[in-house]
């Protein structure tokens, strides 16, 4: 019978059992993982690690005029997810001293050509916006800028927005159009609104250059 603990309590000692024990589920020793990468951290145990991070970065940007310095930065919530299964299978197999007690590919690897690779995250690595144009830069070289193939959203088939150097995302015709409601008041639409997951995404940071697109 499995003697597994749900990460039901805030004590450490109890959220490293669950992820050391032999009987824990996946379930149980990601959400045990996750609220101790976030009381490493500084934060609460309800606090998830991705609000952790943006916080993290937003002091970064607040507190330095150096470019922000993501490895300073408290993993996202999948990659701490897979390093914790794999934190997980190698306890495992010291306790058990059997390499084979549990599949690894169930627990943070995958197989790629006949060896085992450790999953660093199942999410892209930013936004497709910031990874078609990272940094958008329209040459002010023209008396209209924003309105020719200078500015680099309008190449790549983007909206400007508020980090384009020029226009600020408002100072061009180019401007992703908010629907209005009977007021005249912009309506937020539910893409508009920042949750939780989307702050999954590695916090970016524009620089000049076309990454791909």
């Amino acid at each position: 019978m499995s003697s597994e603990r749900l990460p039901g309590s805030s004590s450490a000692l109890d959220l490293s059992e669950t992820v050391s024990d032999v009987g824990s589920h996946q379930e149980s020793v990601s959400a045990a993982g996750l609220k101790l990468n976030s009381m490493i951290y500084g934060g609460k145990p309800d606090e998830s690690l991705n609000h952790l991070r943006y916080v993290a970065y937003m002091n970064q940007l607040a507190t330095s005029f150096l470019r922000p310095r993501p490895e300073r930065l408290p993993p996202s919530g999948r990659a701490a997810h897979f390093h914790v299964c794999r934190v997980h299978l190698q306890v495992v197999q010291w306790k058990t001293l059997m390499r084979d007690f549990l599949d690894p590919q169930d627990w943070g690897w995958k197989l790629v050509d006949g060896q085992l690779i450790p999953i660093a995250t199942d999410l892209e690595a930013a936004l497709e916006d910031i990874l078609n144009v990272v940094r958008r830069k329209c040459k002010a070289d023209s008396s209209n800028p924003r309105g020719t193939r200078l500015c680099s959203c309008r190449k790549h088939g983007l909206s400007c927005v508020p980090a384009c150097k020029n226009c600020y995302g408002e100072l061009c015709h180019n401007v992703k159009q908010s629907p209005v409601d009977d007021d005249g008041e912009n309506v937020l639409l539910e893409d508009d609104l920042i949750t939780d997951d989307s702050l999954e995404f590695d916090s970016p940071w524009y620089e000049e250059m076309i990454v791909k697109g």
